[in-house]
């Protein structure tokens, strides 16, 4: 199952992230992601969670990203998780212009 964001949503989470590198704080980094997605989106993912509890994730996924990169968080701290789990979030990378297209292309050779 392909995941996608709109581009309002993933402006959104590149703003927040920004924010939460400035700032040192990433509590709304972690409310804006989650809003970023759709409540079916979130159902899918919790579904597949050991847990069941994508706010739970989020929190995890910040606490491994390195808090210095904005492309890291969308590519490797978030969506790379999100494809251990079966679902592929890397369209929206290439769609959001987030990364370059080789490393896209490296990223889905990983994860798929």
């Amino acid at each position: 199952m392909e995941i996608h964001l709109d581009k309002r949503a993933v402006r959104q989470i590149r703003l927040s992230a920004q924010e939460a590198i400035e700032e040192d704080d990433t509590e709304s980094l972690r409310e804006d992601i989650l809003e970023a997605f759709t409540e079916d989106q979130v159902e899918e993912i919790e579904r597949r969670l050991d847990n069941g509890d994508f706010f739970e994730f989020l929190t995890d996924v910040i606490d491994e990203w390195s808090g210095d990169d904005v492309d890291e968080l969308l590519a490797f701290a978030l969506g790379l998780p999100i494809a251990r789990l079966g679902l592929s979030l890397w369209p929206l990378l290439l769609e959001s212009g987030s990364l370059p297209l080789i490393e896209v292309l490296l990223f889905a050779s990983v994860i798929g």
